[in-house]
């Protein structure tokens, strides 16, 4: 489960406490309990200063992750995606030296193609449409696994 808010000020900082808490009593409520030591908090800033707070959880601090891997992407805290797109890459090429492995026998192109479009390009294109134009040096790692293919 994630939780987010912006945080202007501290006063944002107690009404995010206080959804925590109320987010926490509620699951007891229902009979869950939050285990703490899982819970992690991450910040998002662009300031050169961010606000820095500590949530608890039954009296409890929550630790502070430097960067967070969420439905397969890996975000860090200024929201660069190049970590995401390296490992991707290299995910691809692993896989490509995978195919290549098993495949030396093969004398059609087109069968390669269809494991290189089944296989490797789903990896390789998850998420980029997200950072498509923003990033030119993720557009070129993509590229390059494109063309190692070729």
């Amino acid at each position: 489960m994630n939780l987010f808010m912006c945080i202007y000020n501290e006063n944002y900082v107690s009404i995010f406490q206080s959804d925590l808490n109320c987010l926490v009593s509620w699951g007891e409520s229902l009979g869950l309990s939050f285990n703490v030591f899982k819970c992690f908090k991450m910040s998002y800033f662009c300031l050169s200063s961010p606000i820095t707070v500590v949530y608890t959880i039954h009296y409890i601090s929550i630790s502070n992750k430097s960067s967070v891997r969420d439905l397969g992407f890996h975000f860090l805290p200024n929201l660069f995606p190049t970590l995401y797109f390296q490992e991707i890459c290299c995910k691809s090429l692993k896989l490509m030296g995978f195919i290549k492995r098993i495949s030396y026998e093969f004398n059609l192109d087109r069968s390669l193609k269809i494991l290189f479009c089944s296989l490797v390009q789903p990896i390789s294109e998850y998420g980029f449409v997200i950072w498509n134009s923003h990033f030119s040096i993720v557009i070129l790692m993509i590229e390059k696994v494109q063309q190692k293919f070729v």
